[in-house]
């Protein structure tokens, strides 16, 4: 019982907007659904981008390195008139990274020949490269990051980080720092892009400093009116890319899961195929057939009985062995006496009767049983 009330959860370091400890961005999801809207979290596979209209914002690290057609979905998606916001971890601590970075295919199509190169450390800030980026250690090596989307003084605040090199192609300088420019403004066909290799500023932990969080709402606001109409977009704040997806049955079950539910699908529809029209299980004998001298019989009586016209008594016999099964019928017993007052029943009433009779009798055993 005690256990239970002591929280020993490892903190999430995942940024995605779903994640409510220091290290996610869900306090930034909350005020930008507020204040910008509309905004919604994008979990489809990106090849479904084609359905949306705004900016994607992409922020790292990844669940897992994000491939080679995504970058090419999303990137023509954004040459179509739209924007991409990524906050990339390849400006941050490199003991805190995988090499190559989870969103290398999109900075090699951006204009990135290499990712990062370990920084010097500056004047009152420690050795970034031998920190773990956004730990609790780290609240002391805030560097202030101006940017001209602030006017006069205004600065974010962020964590250490290594120098980036700059990309190839025509980029502006959108955030610099002592250790060089940390985030470009540039357009790729009727879309703009922009990449700030410093994501810690959107965490839980971090957006209420400085001017972190009016830094990403004038971002946003600029680049949802990135379009050729003019017309601001959605807030599309990427799911996918932390593992978060549609639960469809594509993305909901592995490869390997899949193939074997297809292998046992087609099993199926073979056996359906093959055993349509057959009987399951063992076969049936067939009923004998009936001996001539019993057959012989039945139309010998039957003969007699037309001859001798015994209508009359055979409903009377059928009457009268109905009220001695018990069984209770009103309409039933109103036809009978009816026609037994009359003496005279039609060969095809006395068959139709009877068949009432056997049905009545048959509804009053099974409610005594």
């Amino acid at each position: 019982m005690l256990a239970s009330l002591v929280d020993r959860r490892e903190p999430s370091r995942s940024r995605s907007t779903l994640n409510p400890d220091p290290a996610g961005t869900q306090a930034l999801w909350r005020v930008v659904g507020e204040v910008a809207p509309p905004a919604r979290r994008w979990r489809l596979p990106h090849g479904e981008l084609a359905t949306a209209r705004g900016v994607l914002v992409m922020i790292a690290p990844f669940a897992g390195p994000l491939e080679e057609h995504d970058a090419e979905r999303i990137l023509e998606w954004v040459h179509r008139g739209n924007a991409l916001l990524l906050l990339t971890s390849a400006g941050e601590a490199l003991i805190d990274q995988a090499v190559p970075w989870d969103d290398h295919e999109l900075l090699t199509r951006l204009g990135w020949d290499h990712v990062a190169s370990a920084a010097e450390p500056t004047e009152g800030t420690a050795d970034a490269t031998t920190r773990m980026l956004g730990s609790e250690g780290a609240k002391d090596v805030d560097v202030a990051i101006p940017s001209p989307l602030f006017a006069g003084a205004a600065a974010l605040a962020s964590g250490g980080g290594v120098r980036v090199a700059p990309p190839r192609g025509a980029w502006a300088p959108l955030v610099t720092s002592a250790v060089g420019v940390r985030g470009w403004l540039g357009t790729h066909g009727r879309g703009q892009v922009v990449v700030l290799a410093c994501p810690s500023i959107v965490e839980n932990r971090r957006i209420d400093r400085a001017g972190n969080l009016s830094f990403v709402l004038a971002l946003l606001e600029r680049l949802r009116g990135a379009g050729p109409d003019g017309t601001a977009g959605e807030v599309l704040f990427d799911e996918a890319v932390h593992g978060h997806h549609e639960l469809t049955p594509g993305t909901a079950l592995p490869s390997g899961a899949r193939r074997v539910v297809a292998a046992h699908l087609l099993l199926a529809a073979l056996v359906y195929v093959v055993g349509r029209g057959r009987r399951l299980g063992p076969p049936l004998a067939e009923a004998g057939a009936r001996s001539r001298s019993t057959v012989e019989l039945a139309e010998s009586m039957a003969a007699l009985y037309r001859r001798a016209d015994v209508r009359p008594e055979a409903l009377a016999a059928l009457a009268r062995d109905f009220r001695a099964s018990g069984a209770r019928d009103v309409a039933l017993e109103i036809a009978l006496d009816r026609q037994l007052a009359r003496r005279h029943v039609s060969a095809r009433e006395l068959v139709r009767l009877d068949r009432w009779m056997t049905e009545a009798q048959h509804r009053s055993q099974e409610n005594r049983s």
